[in-house]
C-alpha cells in the first residue's frame, strides 16, 4: 500500500468502522460477454486443433453470438476464464523421419537445378 491509500483506509475506518472497509462493487460497464458465452467459448477452444488468436476469437464471438469485442478485450476475458496464450511453433516438435528428410532435400536440389520429377 502506498501512503495515500493507507491514509484513505485509516480515514474510512475512523468515520465508518469496519463496515466502511468492506469491498464494494466498482462502477463501470459490465462485459458484453456473458458467463454462458464464456463457457461456450471454452468448449469451442478445447474441441478444435485450430490455432486461435485474440482476433479470431473476436471474429467468432461476433459471428456466433453477436458480441463485438476488441482483441485486447478478448485477451482480458480469456485471462478471466483462466486461459493463457502460448507462442505457436514454427517447426514441428521432435525429430523428422530421416528418409522423408533425405527425399525432401533431394527434391529441393532438383527444384534448384530446374529439374522436375516425372
Amino acid at each position: 500500500m502506498n501512503v495515500i491509500s493507507t491514509r484513505h483506509t485509516i480515514h474510512l475506518y475512523r468515520h465508518g468502522g469496519m463496515d466502511a472497509l468492506l469491498e464494494r462493487v466498482h462502477p463501470g460497464c459490465s462485459s458484453a460477454m456473458t458467463a454462458e458465452t464464456g463457457q461456450q467459448l471454452l468448449a469451442r477452444l478445447r474441441q478444435d486443433d485450430q490455432v486461435w488468436t485474440a482476433r479470431t476469437v473476436a471474429n467468432w464471438l461476433e459471428q456466433e453470438h453477436g458480441v463485438a469485442l476488441h482483441p485486447s478485450t478478448v485477451r482480458r476475458q480469456l485471462l478471466k476464464l483462466g486461459l493463457t496464450w502460448q507462442r505457436t511453433r514454427y517447426v514441428v516438435a521432435g525429430r523428422p523421419d530421416p528418409q522423408q528428410q533425405t527425399e525432401f532435400l533431394e527434391s529441393v536440389q532438383d527444384v534448384k537445378k530446374g529439374r522436375s520429377k516425372g
